[in-house]
């Protein structure tokens, strides 16, 4: 096969060279390079027609995959780039913190307890295992899964993610017979226990819950201890501390683990500066506004609770949790809501804080007490804003 030997990135809005990182993927081994100062990089002589390539732009929003199956013959070839045609104000959520909220974290170990995908050479610092730990198979995975997204909040390759200098062991649980798509509750007491014993990790996020009572009557139920009790008690030995998100049913019960006293459960909230015209987000501005559900001035700003997420007493803390645009594997943008991306937001602030401290013993009474350092209240109510938002980083 008679691939290109020097391939060209450039801009296809005004034909200039692009900067990149290329992260080949050879045989299911990745490789790292970047091109020159004239957007040349040179392929592998070991590169097939299975082979691809992730390449993502340094400077500004474009990434694309390049696959090797069906280029044109020749030694040299061009490669267009498209921006990702996302508005910088769309990233409103990453300019409420600090601008470089990740550059005391090199050091910490962030889990994600969520479901796997495909895609993950499109993050960085990033290892995907199943809930033993085991390297994971990503073979039959979606694309784009809750967890792509989630995991975009945290270390996007075009750095608005939140931490994208941390190190991030994410654990798929998913049911064997959904992969990516449903949750398997025991999977995600595995995956706190691999992650609390072998990784131990500083930080662990769960974005994806369940209904606590779903294992009423079940075998794992018995009188001296039930399933929930069994998480739980996992949950108390870890020397990390546990992120969750609450859930998106506006009249349910708050989920598990995001309802057990010894996590720090996550709603979502979004400001009334933070619209996009012709969003979603925009129609819950206008309904808040138009109720006056809306907390304090806050630097010319008001903060509202996300029409339709949920909110309790178990609720500790809020963050943006609507007009959250990300990167689909195609390259188009994706408007995401929920309180599974506000826990993210979160589980950075707090690992922010804890890197800052440079405390040895990361316990949840520790984040209890860093989070009322960081917290500001919005104005809310309790049961929609908990402590407020983390804005003092």
């Amino acid at each position: 096969m008679n691939l290109p030997q020097i391939i060209q990135c450039v801009d296809r809005d005004n034909f200039k060279p692009v900067s990149a990182v290329i992260v080949f993927n050879i045989a299911g081994i990745e490789t790292r390079t970047k091109t020159s100062d004239t957007g040349n990089f040179l392929v592998p002589p070991e590169c097939d027609e299975d082979s691809f390539a992730i390449i993502r732009s340094i400077e500004g929003h474009w990434s694309a995959q390049l696959s090797f199956k069906d280029l044109p013959a020749g030694d040299y070839l061009k490669f267009y780039l498209v921006p990702l045609d996302i508005e910088q104000d769309a990233f409103w959520w990453r300019q409420l913190f600090d601008q470089n909220i990740s550059h005391s974290c090199d050091d910490i170990h962030i889990g994600i307890v969520d479901l796997g995908f495909q895609h993950q050479t499109m993050l960085s610092n990033f290892n995907m295992m199943d809930a033993e730990g085991r390297e994971l198979e990503i073979m039959g995975f979606p694309s784009e899964t809750h967890g792509y997204f989630v995991s975009q909040v945290f270390t996007a390759w075009h750095q608005t993610g939140a931490m994208s200098k941390a190190t991030y062991s994410f654990i798929d649980v998913s049911q064997h017979d959904a992969k990516g798509l449903e949750i398997d509750p025991l999977s995600v007491l595995a995956a706190i226990v691999t992650l609390r014993e072998d990784l131990r990790v500083d930080l662990i996020n769960v974005s994806a819950g369940y209904d606590p009572k779903q294992f009423e009557g079940s075998p794992y139920e018995t009188d001296a201890n039930n399933f929930n009790e069994l998480l739980r008690h996992e949950i108390r030995l870890c020397s990390g501390l546990i992120v969750a998100a609450v859930g998106n049913e506006e009249q349910a019960a708050v989920k598990a683990p995001a309802c057990f006293d010894e996590v720090v459960g996550v709603t979502g909230v979004a400001t009334t500066r933070a619209t996009v015209q012709q969003t979603r987000l925009e129609q819950w501005q206008n309904e808040a506004l138009a109720t006056k559900k809306i907390g304090h001035n806050i630097h010319g700003d008001h903060f509202f609770h996300i029409k339709g997420l949920t909110y309790g007493k178990q609720v500790d803390v809020a963050a943006p949790g609507a007009g959250l645009w990300m990167q689909g594997v195609d390259n188009r943008p994706v408007e995401m809501e929920g309180t599974s991306f506000a826990a993210p937001i979160v589980t950075s602030a707090l690992a922010c804080a804890i890197a800052r401290r440079q405390e040895n013993d990361i316990n949840f009474g520790l984040s209890k007490d860093l989070l009322k350092e960081i917290c500001v209240n919005v104005g809310l109510e309790r049961e929609k804003q908990g402590l407020g938002v983390p804005l003092k980083l």
